[in-house]
């Protein structure tokens, strides 16, 4: 027999007398079963209560195998209310053997899920988008339990499969440029689900594209002699798309100064320009994840050629413009610069020495106006067989009538001459309101 080892004898017959020999049974009891009672929280039914089911706060189980019966206070199927409940159960083998154990269930009025959230670092710009990396984090909270578990998933960009961490935070990282679809919920203590949430990570890498700004002369200058101009120039994102374009102006090498826009993206701008003086714009732009468009790795702008401006009035005093025939002048804000030169007799010329490489010719166009010929530097442009017709049915005045670009920036000369009208014109008048010469600087 073995110490500490608890012996039950039982006798084989009712009774013991005289001298007679009776036979004993002897069954050995080795250990009692255990039996193990949990603190445990349960959400309420929507009654309010729940059943007390052994099952689903303990466990009982005897070492020999026997089957082992089991007896809680409250007892079993006692339907708990709202509340924290000390439960205490008893597990009784075949040997009578017994052994308790004790635990709060705590029944939770918890119908309600969480509420899960996520947060970006670093945070996203105010379109939604990062230029870098992202770590995401996850978080729950609950009001009345603890939250248990958060599971999240994505797709898109990058994939993530179906992964469940403990707790009520987690970090995801996301690297892959584009879009990922995040996908996450948290569970608390009472079995309450959040409700499947998306959010959208983006992340774009790409620096935009950007061109370096062009300049075109309009097609009507100012009566104030002033000359209108449109910049353009192209900007673009394939990824998250462009926040924002600038262009800047610098006058006759002076800081660059910001030119307004009239949209936050445009890439065409108008400015009004004077005679005498030197400009140069530059441009740039920016991404919605706030990537900036960049030259090289140190030059973020994109600048253009650096230029002059020269207006040749038709009463200039220098002695460039000549005048051959017979040529009036006329005065009024129809005219630009405020004043003209007009001549209708065939073989009327006007000559203009210019230093550029680009030349603009400005005059009215109207119901009696006639036709041209044109020659640059000797070589004919424009011929007498098929002139510049100034003919049109109604009129206008300070318009781009003939254009020339890219020139070479060496002196040059334009003569334009009456050659005639065409039949519906009831006259042959031209008009010479000036030349508007640009050269780089």
């Amino acid at each position: 027999m073995t110490a500490g080892t608890r012996y039950v004898i039982r006798s084989s017959s009712a009774s013991v007398s005289g001298t007679g020999r009776s036979s004993f049974t002897l069954s050995f009891a080795s250990a009692a079963p255990t039996i193990v009672v949990n603190d445990v929280t349960f959400k309420a039914s929507d009654s309010g209560t729940r059943a007390l089911v052994f099952a689903e706060v303990g466990s009982a189980s005897d070492p020999e195998g026997n089957a082992v019966d089991v007896v809680c206070s409250p007892a079993i199927g006692t339907a708990l209310s709202v509340g924290a409940h000390s439960i205490t159960c008893t597990a009784t083998d075949d040997d009578d053997l017994s052994t308790s154990d004790s635990g709060t269930v705590t029944i939770a009025a918890d119908l309600s899920p969480p509420t899960a959230d996520m947060s970006l670092s670093p945070s996203a710009t105010t379109a939604g988008w990062n230029r870098s990396s992202v770590v995401v984090t996850l978080t729950a909270s609950d009001a009345r339990s603890s939250i248990t578990s958060i599971t999240y998933k994505a797709a898109g960009a990058q994939s993530i499969v179906t992964t469940t961490v403990g707790g009520h935070s987690a970090t995801v990282s996301i690297t892959v440029p584009g879009i990922t679809n995040l996908t996450f919920r948290a569970r608390d203590a009472a079995g309450n689900f959040s409700p499947w949430m998306t959010r959208a990570v983006r992340i774009d890498t790409t620096l935009p594209s950007n061109s370096s700004p062009r300049i075109i002369l309009r097609n009507r200058m100012n009566g104030d002699g002033s000359v209108p101009f449109s910049i353009i120039w192209s900007a673009s994102d394939a990824q998250s798309g462009l926040s924002k374009t600038t262009l800047q102006l610098s006058v006759e090498l002076g800081s660059f100064a910001p030119l307004a826009l009239p949209s936050a993206t445009a890439v065409t701008a108008s400015v009004t320009l004077h005679d005498g003086a030197t400009y140069q714009f530059r441009t740039r732009s920016r991404d919605r994840a706030g990537n900036d468009s960049r030259v090289t790795s140190t030059q973020l702008w994109h600048t253009g050629q650096r230029f002059a401006l020269d207006v040749m009035q038709n009463n200039d005093s220098s002695g460039a413009v000549t005048y051959a025939g017979d040529w009036s002048t006329s005065t009024g804000n129809l005219w630009f610069g405020g004043t003209t030169r007009a001549a209708s007799s065939i073989g009327s010329s006007v000559s203009v020495e210019f230093t550029g490489t680009s030349v603009a010719w400005i005059a009215a166009l109207g119901s009696n106006r006639g036709q041209v010929s044109i020659s640059l530097d000797g070589n004919p442009v424009v011929t007498a067989a098929n002139p510049l017709d100034l003919y049109r049915a109604v009129g206008s005045s300070r318009d781009v009538v003939f254009q020339r670009t890219g020139l070479t920036n060496t002196a040059h000369t334009l003569v334009i001459t009456v050659v005639g009208s065409n039949s519906s014109s009831t006259g042959t008048r031209i008009e010479f309101d000036g030349l508007v010469v640009t050269r780089p600087s």
